[in-house]
């Protein structure tokens, strides 16, 4: 979790009517509760009662009550990537909190709410501007180890989505040596730093270092939360890619799977994190000769992401294409049609992945040269009306 008991206890108000002081004692014991689901993993479980009492701490009228539980929900929101839903919820939390001059839960609502602008890349100049905003609150709220590790695990985020990834590095350092310092090494926080750290040596092509710190990451996770648990998914995401990466297509299919389960349980079935993992053992599944299994993980891939965006969003254009590869690569041309045409209707103007698509199918179809009739005559229309000029 985000937030550690001395924010918990800070700038409380008590209430002089009885009833509102039960029922903000009764608040203060849920959230305390959803805190704690979130230590377990439970993320997409306590969803809606955070929302539900961010209304109840309305109710009461007491900002500082309302400031907590708000970033308790934006938290959950940013964790579960309902990253607008987040941006507008932690907002709201920070100005109650400066209502309240409650300056440490001003100071992490504004980081957290940062970052979830951040997680767009087209908004990364509105991000480095909230940023500013938080660092000022960071400085008011005294500069503790804790909060200069949120700040600089903040600043490293941005510099790696801006593609500055030695300087996203020696910022993660600074994160990494703050958090040691707040909580010791042997702490999740301590652990998540490493993750991006792993995330940023790999973008360097330094990628022992980067297995050693998603494995070091891993193991002080499983020794501090137990085996299992939500928080390693992201380190064994790392590990997967790596191997991949060094062709070690049986280590990358263990630990991808390892993350799917934690992600599916923590985050719920339809979470497209959950999609994500799917893809990646679809091709890995490709990789490895297994053409079958990856058309039914990307199948899978694709519903999660259709229950997530609906079924006419851009979002899916490169599933479509990337499931419609696979059937081609197991000679099933008509039902690649189906979603090459359903990937065309939906193609955004500013999407250009599904224009590079085309060429693979052409260098597909080239292997399959021997076929003949009106499904090849079909499947080579479709790449030539639905590809660029080197498809043509």
């Amino acid at each position: 979790g985000c937030l550690d008991p001395q924010t918990l206890a800070a700038a409380i108000e008590i209430p002089d009517d009885g009833a509102v002081r039960a029922e903000v004692a009764a608040i203060r014991g849920e959230h305390d509760h959803l805190r704690a689901r979130l230590g377990l993993g439970q993320i997409a479980a306590a969803r809606l009662p955070a929302a539900a009492l961010v209304e109840r701490a309305r109710a009461t009228g007491l900002v500082t009550t309302l400031a907590e539980t708000g970033l308790l929900h934006g938290e959950i929101l940013l964790r579960l990537r309902a990253d607008a839903a987040a941006e507008t919820a932690l907002g709201d939390a920070a100005l109650a909190a400066a209502r309240a001059h409650a300056d440490r839960i001003a100071a992490l609502a504004r980081l957290l709410e940062a970052r979830a602008v951040g997680m767009d890349h087209a908004r990364l100049p509105v991000a480095e501007r909230l940023a500013a905003v938080a660092t000022a609150a960071v400085e008011r709220a005294g500069g503790t180890p804790d909060l200069i590790g949120e700040r600089d695990n903040l600043a490293g985020s941005l510099r790696f989505s801006a593609g500055d990834y030695a300087a996203a590095e020696l910022t993660w350092r600074g994160a990494l040596a703050a958090r040691i310092d707040a909580y010791g090494a042997e702490h999740p926080r301590v652990a998540h730093i490493r993750i991006n750290l792993s995330m940023a040596l790999h973008k360097q092509g330094r990628l022992d270092d980067a297995a050693t710190e998603a494995q070091a990451a891993v193991d002080v996770i499983e020794r501090t939360l137990g085996p299992g648990h939500l928080e390693g998914a992201a380190a064994l995401t790392r590990l997967a890619t790596i191997a991949l990466e060094q062709r070690r297509y049986e280590a990358a299919v263990r630990f991808q799977t390892d993350a799917l389960d934690r992600y599916r349980e923590g985050l719920g079935p339809d979470h497209p994190q959950v999609a994500a993992a799917h893809t990646s053992l679809g091709g890995l599944a490709t990789l490895q000769g297994d053409r079958l299994g990856a058309v039914r993980h990307l199948e899978r891939s694709l519903a999660i992401r259709e229950r997530a965006f609906g079924t006419t969003s851009p979002d899916l254009v490169r599933p479509l294409t990337t499931l419609a590869v696979a059937l081609i690569r197991l000679d099933r041309w008509s039902d690649a049609i189906v979603y090459l045409e359903r990937a065309r209707r939906l193609e955004d103007d500013d999407d250009h992945g599904f224009r590079l698509m085309p060429q693979q199918l052409l260098a597909l179809a080239r292997e399959r040269a021997a076929m003949t009739g009106p499904e090849l005559a079909d499947a080579l229309a479709t790449i030539v009306a639905h590809g660029g000029a080197e498809a043509r």
